[in-house]
């Protein structure tokens, strides 16, 4: 057993997908250059402790320790730990912190103790975790971190998908919605009609292609075609329309990447992706709404834990 050690955990996007998996489409989500990092060390406490950043509140403890549980499921832990846990991950962002956080949990203990695990068993122990926060895990956001790259739902199957090349992105912060995604997702229901459907599904399919042949200017046309239809299910504000509408002009594509927000003018998250040479332009026009611009790629590569 090792004693000490250190795993970075990457959290993740929604590219395409949001409201529209609940009707049967697709929905691809890919790791992403924003960490939770877990340092861990051995102590004579013979107590497994967490030090965090800024105080969490009781469920955080709940997931951690639920971790812990799952991980002893498969091993041994013989001796006491404490983890110092740091981010660049936006908490409580639709960035799957929960999942990166439980997944840097068993990760690490399993550097730690210098045990293996298959990628699948690992993806049902931390879905198991993530239930503690949502009720009931989708099991993408967790598939995502674990396996890094691309993974694709399709149903209740959960597969990783090939990227041929690195590609990168912008993640544009409009703001936290004035509503819950449940909220979000009762709105949305409510204006899927069969053409809708359709199109999402064909929209899906063509990102995904465009992922895997990393083919950014047809990426663009479809992000833009993607964000249409969010607003057309009634989850884009206005204002962030006419932000979508003015990267468009500036031939970027621009999508609300999560549940999206139902009123107010604040939509969460978004996905900005743009040709070489074009982020002074894009710099500006996030300026001009007061958003936030963080540059990101995607994160390729599993775990170190998984067999």
């Amino acid at each position: 057993m090792l004693s000490e050690c250190t795993v970075k955990v990457p959290g993740k996007v929604i590219i395409t997908g949001e409201h529209s998996v609940l009707q049967g489409c697709s929905a691809i989500a890919v790791a992403c250059s924003k960490y939770i990092t877990n340092h861990l060390r051995t102590n004579d406490k013979n107590i497994v402790e967490f030090i965090c950043q800024e105080p969490q509140p009781p469920i955080a403890y709940q997931l951690l320790n639920q971790a812990v549980e799952e991980f002893k499921h498969y091993f041994d832990l013989p001796c006491g730990v404490t983890m110092e846990f740091s981010s660049s991950l936006p908490i409580g962002s639709g960035m799957g912190s929960s999942a990166a956080v439980a997944s840097s949990v068993f990760a690490g203990l399993c550097v730690m103790t210098e045990n293996k695990i298959a990628p699948d068993v690992m993806l049902e122990a931390i879905k198991s975790c993530e239930n503690i926060i949502h009720g009931t895990s989708s099991g993408l956001d967790p598939a995502a971190v674990i396996y890094g790259g691309m993974v694709k739902k399709q149903g209740t199957t959960i597969t990783p998908k090939p990227v041929s090349a690195p590609l990168d992105f912008y993640i544009v912060n409009t703001g936290k919605p004035q509503c819950s995604t449940g909220e979000a997702v009762a709105v949305a229901k409510k204006h899927f009609t069969p053409e809708l459907i359709t199109r999402f599904t064909q929209v899906s399919e063509n990102i995904e292609r465009h992922l895997e042949n990393a083919d950014l200017k047809a990426l663009i046309t479809d992000v833009q075609t993607n964000e249409k239809l969010l607003e057309a299910i009634g989850v884009v504000p206005p204002l962030v329309q006419e932000f979508a509408r003015k990267a468009e002009a500036l031939e970027m594509g621009f999508k609300i990447s999560g549940a999206g927000a139902v009123c107010g003018d604040k939509g969460g998250i978004g996905l900005l992706f743009m040709e070489p040479g074009r982020q002074a332009l894009t710099q500006k026009l996030c300026e001009s709404y007061d958003y936030t611009l963080s540059p990101m790629s995607i994160h390729t590569g599993g775990l170190p834990c998984l067999a």
